[in-house]
């Protein structure tokens, strides 16, 4: 059942104001507790549907931990989720859902989720940034036997993340742990003639050409 608004009444957070002349539907100019104003249909105030200027609907999605105003990442009308939002809840699934295909992986053998970004995909995704392309996935480096943690993640290709894989064996060149395909492409190399050289037992910095 509609109500009848009027200036002053209270619907929520909102205060009442005057009609908005210029507006393409009949809205009022409302005041929120949080201090904001915000012009608002006035079939919305009727309805009860909007009770304050979308302070409301933000602090419940920080309280859930899922930031979906603030960051956009997720649209909690639609459904619809960002990369970077689902790469998210499949990190955490990867981790803490012992029915996940891949938990195996991850959390049955003791890959954890840095706490502070178990409950705040805001935190997770200022350190880790946007997705570069449709190509890349979250990766645990430098260290592929790690946490999900600060320091230890990344976008990565496919071919990024083979290379980060625990049975890859890595040479230490000039101070550095890469792998005979990491080291090809450093040093311009063809990757098949440095794992032949590797194969024959020759030094990582002979492989590569440096000695």
């Amino acid at each position: 059942m509609s109500i009848k608004i009027e200036i002053g009444m209270r619907l929520g957070r909102l205060i009442v104001g005057d009609l908005v002349d210029d507006a393409p539907r009949k809205m009022r100019r409302c005041l929120c507790d949080c201090g904001n104003d915000k012009d608002i249909r006035i079939d919305s105030l009727q309805s009860g549907r909007t009770q304050s200027c979308g302070c409301l609907r933000d602090e419940a999605a920080k309280r859930t931990g899922l930031s979906m105003i603030k960051h956009g990442h997720a649209k909690q009308c639609t459904g619809e989720t960002s990369a970077e939002y689902t790469a998210w809840l499949s990190m955490k699934a990867r981790c803490n859902n012992k029915k996940n295909k891949n938990w195996h992986r991850y959390g049955g053998r003791g890959v954890l989720v840095y706490p502070l970004w178990e409950n705040d995909f805001g935190a997770f995704l200022a350190h880790i940034g946007c997705r570069p392309s449709a190509r890349h996935s979250v990766d645990r480096h430098p260290n592929n036997d790690g946490n999900y943690e600060p320091g230890n993640v990344r976008w990565a290709t496919q071919k990024e993340q083979k290379n980060n894989r625990s049975n890859n064996k890595r040479y230490i060149i000039e101070g550095e742990f890469l792998t005979a395909a990491e080291a090809a492409l450093k040093y311009g190399k063809r990757a098949d003639l440095v794992y032949l050289r590797l194969s024959r037992g020759w030094s990582p910095e002979m492989a590569v050409g440096l000695i």
